[in-house]
Parts: C-alpha cells; sequence; structure tokens
C-alpha cells in the first residue's frame, strides 16, 4: 500500500509540474506574440527562446521562432536597402553641392531604421570602424562608399540589430 502512495504522489508531482510548464509556456508564447505584434522582435525572439529552454520540442514555439526568423530576414533586408537608397541619394546631393541635405538623408535613414537605437557617428577612418564592427559580430549594412566632396560614409549594426551610420567629412 505504501508503494501504491508513493507512486501516486509521484504521479500527482509530475502532473502539477507539467501543468505548471505548460502555463509558464502558454504565458511565455502570449507575451512573444504581443511583442512581435508590436514590431520588438528581438523580444519576441527572446521570449521564444525562453519557451524553447523549457521544452525544446514545443511545436508552437518552433514554427512561430522560424516564423520570427523569416520576418527577422527581411526587416534587416527593408534596413540595408533604406540606408543604401538614403545612401545613393545623399552622393547625389554632394555631387550637386548640397552637403547638409546628404547629411539631413543619412540621418534620416539611420533614423528610420534604427528605432530610436540609430546614430550617425563622425569617423577619422570608417574602412577600420567597419572591419572593427565585423570583428566584434556586427555587420556592415551598406559601404563603406565614397560620398565625393562630403567624406566617406557606412552603415553598420551591432549583434544586437542597432543601426549606426559612419560618416568621415572632408567637409
Amino acid at each position: 500500500k505504501a508503494d501504491e502512495e508513493a507512486k501516486a504522489a509521484e504521479e500527482k508531482r509530475l502532473a502539477e509540474e507539467a501543468a505548471r510548464k505548460r502555463a509558464e509556456i502558454d504565458q511565455l508564447m502570449q507575451l512573444a506574440r504581443d511583442a512581435r505584434a508590436a514590431g520588438r522582435l528581438e523580444e519576441a525572439e527572446s521570449r521564444l527562446q525562453d519557451i524553447m529552454a523549457i521544452d525544446k520540442d514545443d511545436a508552437a514555439a518552433i514554427k512561430e521562432f522560424d516564423s520570427l526568423q523569416e520576418q527577422i530576414t527581411a526587416v534587416d533586408r527593408e534596413r540595408k536597402d533604406k540606408i543604401r537608397t538614403a545612401l545613393q541619394g545623399a552622393e547625389k546631393k554632394v555631387d550637386a553641392g548640397e552637403f547638409d541635405g546628404a547629411r539631413a538623408l543619412l540621418q534620416q535613414a539611420i533614423d528610420d531604421v534604427g528605432e530610436d537605437q540609430g546614430l550617425l557617428a563622425a569617423m577619422h577612418d570608417v574602412d577600420a570602424a567597419v572591419r572593427a564592427t565585423e570583428r566584434a559580430g556586427g555587420a556592415a549594412l551598406v559601404g563603406p562608399l565614397d560620398l565625393g566632396n562630403i567624406g566617406r560614409a557606412a552603415a553598420v549594426s551591432d549583434p544586437q540589430g542597432a543601426v549606426l551610420g559612419l560618416l568621415r567629412s572632408r567637409v
């Protein structure tokens, strides 16, 4: 009889633990979906990773994670395209002698893609800054590009996705 009671107690404990894990997973999934809907993709990714740390085989989390990775890749591509377009527009403005307009285009692109993370930084050596960013795990989004009389520019992102515009001004 003692063995039966011990077995029943163990089954009850396991059932309670499974229910607790399921509730935690459901809560994290809702937080992930809310973050994704609000455009906070890195937060959504983190919540999904939390779920998979609890249950690496959770099919819903895996499916959501895969879909989120596709969305993040598309957003990264869109960011690169916006910065590339801005740099091309800035180069045209430089050729026309509109240096302030060129700077404004670059800053606007960084602001648009950086979600309050974007900055435009003055550099002595843009190429060296890009190489250092890549060595540290970041990525060159665009450039370095020669902008004629205005200088040299690039756009990079750190490993967390924050965007930084780099400019070596000749003006």
